[in-house]
């Protein structure tokens, strides 16, 4: 069996890596499959690498300088005010922007920047207080405004990159996928969410909760004359009957075919506690009517008795205290007590009952009306809808208001080459902006509310649109894309793996040239992984369709990428981005590749020829022999 290893295998061997120029094919370092096949040809002016988001700016710069980079991107890990540790845009001075503006002109670098990714929800998203917070919302908005303000001074224009991570957003939601490790149970542990649209205040239920509600009868009303439909009891407690989601589908849709689904159950759901609670609230008002009606009797027997205390001598009333007590098993001899102090205790005792009661009521009656004011306006209208059109409506007003942040900072900067526009990022399949239909809502969405703002500002239709499509695109990830990988349906059961992972790569690929034709991408980010988390592989390494991917987006016109590298390939994701995608080297001699250049002199597998700096007698110093140095 014949291995294909490096010429320089154990301790001792001295098969360096010659120069590219001559070398013959048993020298060649042995080149990864991908790329002795068909290439992208794409150049390095076209695919960038990301920033050290951890190294000052300046630094993170002059190091892909070096590398060869000729496109970059700027980002920031740190929020509020930055430290050492996590740089913020606003912690670089006039001064480095300067010098970082001038450093990528005078390299011919072009470069993105990338806000914090501790923006947040865009919508204002609050798990623990369970609503979209314009307050977030608005905290968000400053983080990329700060980023727009530093891609201004310190870059000559084009994105600006913000997450997209709007609310936590189930699975079960988008057809073709269901939640992983869960087949045919998906559907079960769904959550059922809306949104009050006045407030934002989120409701949200488990699709497999059972709901119990009144059983209804009709009963005769003698006041009016008919039957009124009321609250079932029997034995004194509330008969209940159980339904389940399917049951609550089928009496809502008989309403209102249209009805949206979750809408619908929510709505379902409060109805059915108010129902409960309108039941309760009844039943205590019949015990609370009984028992004012006793406690009036006892009072009156109580005056009764009071004034014949008085009249009576206290020889006769004696023969009055005949009233006898004992206990409720009846095992205690009964104890004689004057009347008038008797039924002072019984008023005493229902007194305390019935304010108790009142007490229930009035919490029933409390719960009622806070029932109502969630799922009804002032007006009795419905107000909750689906969550997403909440979420839609506040994401894009805060992508808008920082795109308007974008075109005024393009127009006071004259040295920009290209306008600032904002660049949504689709992130991870949980939270709602991830899916490339979720993606094109939020840019559409986006855009038609900074068409609405450029209005109210004198603009007209055409001016307006024109001005959010060129300051609103979005930035696919093809590797966060590629996560959706680990939730994808199989389109017909008992397909092998291989024929599955065909399938998805083909929903891929459609759905990024649906995005690409359509306008909605302006930037993208590379990087690889195998669809369960999202490990910054250097291109190939991976599950990402990434050459069709790249196909795709260069047919519409889309070539500004961006490598970005992480925790294991910060050094080399570049380069191996380029060998993968066929990136030629500038040069007269033999052809070379990206792949052969970075592992020749980067990695140093071959001995240097010279040495300089303090190793050294002089700048100009070898050996004689020019033989490599060991």
């Amino acid at each position: 069996m014949q291995f294909n290893v490096l010429p320089y295998t154990n301790t001792f061997d001295k098969a360096y890596y010659y120069p590219v120029i001559d070398l013959t094919p048993e020298e060649r370092l042995p080149v990864p499959e991908q790329e002795q096949k068909e290439t992208i040809h794409l150049t390095p002016k076209q695919v960038g690498v990301s920033l050290n988001p951890f190294a000052h700016p300046i630094q993170a710069l002059q190091e892909k300088i070096r590398e060869g980079a000729s496109r970059v991107e700027f980002g920031f890990f740190g929020a509020g005010k930055g430290n050492a540790q996590q740089f913020t845009p606003e912690a670089i001075g006039k001064t480095e922007r300067e010098m970082l503006r001038n450093l990528a002109e005078i390299n011919e670098v072009k470069s993105s920047t990338h806000a914090t990714v501790a923006t947040g929800s865009l919508a204002g998203f609050d798990g623990q207080r369970g609503e979209f917070s314009d307050e977030m919302r608005m905290q968000s908005l400053k983080e990329i405004a700060k980023a727009i303000d530093f891609a201004a001074d310190a870059t000559h224009g084009g994105p600006v990159v913000v997450h997209l991570q709007e609310f936590p957003r189930p699975i079960t939601k988008l057809k073709g996928f269901r939640p992983f490790g869960l087949e045919g149970k998906e559907k079960e542990k769904e959550l059922i969410i809306v949104a009050d649209k006045e407030k934002g205040k989120i409701q949200a239920v488990r699709r497999d909760i059972e709901l119990y509600e009144p059983e209804m009868e009709k009963v005769y009303n003698p006041l009016t004359g008919e039957y009124e439909e009321r609250p079932k009891f029997k034995n004194g407690q509330l008969v209940m009957k159980k339904l389940t989601y399917d049951d609550v589908m089928k009496i809502e849709r008989e309403k209102d075919p249209n009805v949206h689904p979750d809408v619908a159950f929510l709505k379902h759901y409060y109805t059915s506690k108010m129902k409960e609670l309108e039941a309760e609230s009844l039943r205590y008002s019949e015990e609370i009517k009984r028992v004012r009606e006793r406690l009036e009797k006892i009072r009156k027997a109580l005056k009764y008795y009071q004034e014949l205390k008085q009249k009576l001598p206290p020889e006769k009333w004696n023969i009055f205290k005949k009233v006898a007590q004992t206990d409720e098993l009846g095992v205690l001899p009964p104890e004689v007590k004057d009347p008038v102090e008797y039924l002072k205790e019984k008023e005493k005792d229902y007194q305390s009952h019935l304010q108790h009661m009142e007490k229930y009521i009035e919490h029933y009656q409390e719960q009622l009306e806070r029932m109502k004011s969630d799922i009804y306006d002032e007006k009795g209208n419905l107000k909750i809808v689906p969550v997403e059109e909440v979420a839609l409506e506040k994401t894009s007003d805060t992508i808008a208001r920082a795109a308007l942040i974008a075109l005024e900072k393009t127009r006071q900067k004259k040295h920009l080459k290209q306008p600032l526009f904002i660049a949504p990022e689709n992130i991870f399949p949980e939270t709602y902006g991830s899916h490339p239909e979720e993606l094109e809502k939020i840019i559409l969405a986006s855009r038609k509310k900074m068409v609405e703002f450029l209005k109210q500002r004198g603009y007209s239709e055409a001016q307006a649109k024109e001005l959010a499509k060129k300051h609103i695109k979005a930035t696919l990830d093809v590797a966060h894309m590629n996560l959706w990988r680990k939730y994808f349906k199989p389109p017909s059961p008992n397909m092998k793996p291989e024929d599955v992972d065909k399938a998805f790569n083909k929903w891929f690929v459609k759905q990024v040239e649906k995005l690409a034709e359509k306008g909605i991408v302006g930037h993208v980010h590379l990087s690889d992984n195998f669809g369960f988390d999202d490990e910054h592989l250097s291109l190939g390494q991976g599950t990402v369709p990434l050459k069709d991917l790249i196909k795709a987006l260069k047919k519409s016109g889309v070539k500004d990428m961006i490598v970005e590298v992480g925790s294991f390939n910060p050094r080399t994701g570049l380069h191996d981005a380029w060998r993968f995608l066929g990136t030629p080297l500038y040069r007269v001699a033999k052809p070379a590749t990206f792949g052969m250049m970075s592992r020749a002199h980067y990695g140093y597998i071959q001995p240097p020829f010279y040495i300089v700096g303090a190793y050294a007698p002089s700048n100009e110093w070898k050996l004689w022999s020019e033989v490599p140095l060991e």
